[in-house]
């Protein structure tokens, strides 16, 4: 079997280690999972987008989120559980959750 190293932000990692965990199952599996349904259907399992310019009128939030406006990752939504079929879905507030950690690494990605 391989082994795969990279880097993360230590607090993704902990909270993304602690919402896996929620859901039955180590980091390492849900990059498994998700590289696996990637190499399957040959696409990101989840739509990435690059923000529209911000209008002059609107305002940053904490985050990095324009008012009216996206930012970087899509959200997995409520496909996270239903990627590898025996997962449950996950509740809206595990929801937002997502979105947080998702907003938080696409902050670490355009710093770096």
């Amino acid at each position: 079997m391989a082994q795969v190293n990279f880097r993360m932000d230590d607090d993704l990692k902990r909270s993304a280690e602690d919402t896996f965990h929620e859901m039955g199952m180590t980091l390492s599996t849900a990059i498994t999972i998700f590289v696996a349904q990637t190499v399957r259907d040959r696409q990101f399992p989840f739509v990435i987008r690059v923000a529209p310019p911000p209008s002059p009128a609107s305002t940053v939030r904490p985050h990095g989120r324009a008012q009216g406006g996206e930012i970087g990752l899509a959200k997995p939504g409520r496909r996270i559980g239903a990627m590898a079929g025996k997962w449950r879905v996950p509740t809206e507030e595990e929801d937002r959750a997502m979105d947080a950690e998702i907003e938080s690494a696409c902050e670490c990605l355009q710093e770096g």
